[in-house]
């Protein structure tokens, strides 16, 4: 059976969504792809606070910045089961991390060409 990809996760109403929009702005869902393990963690878009923490961070310790990323803009699940799904699968951090660059706009690919 196919998965419905417009569909909110399992605890998650239209209601709060949309009272999520109005204090943060732009939401998402992310979604994992493996079947198995299918995870589903909602994020507001990352600013520019978030990305000069995880900026600053990554100098040190580019998971630790990743996991403060995630954390910093999970809306759900609560940052707590997020802390423990990362404890089980540390992994989890970078391409949960990844994603929310590219929603941030920091994976923007330019071309150069000399005029």
């Amino acid at each position: 059976m196919e998965k419905d990809k417009n569909a909110l996760p399992a605890g998650v109403t239209q209601e709060q969504v949309d009272k999520w929009k109005t204090e943060h702005g732009e939401v998402y869902v992310l979604t994992s792809e493996d079947e198995a393990d299918a995870l589903a963690i909602v994020v507001r878009k990352p600013d520019r606070n978030h990305l000069s923490r995880f900026a600053q961070g990554a100098m040190k310790d580019t998971l630790k910045a990743l996991h403060n990323l995630a954390v910093d803009t999970v809306l759900y699940p609560a940052p707590a089961v997020l802390n423990k799904l990362f404890t089980e699968k540390p992994g989890l951090v970078i391409p949960l991390g990844g994603e929310l660059q590219n929603i941030a706009g920091t994976n923007a690919n330019f071309t150069a060409r000399k005029l």
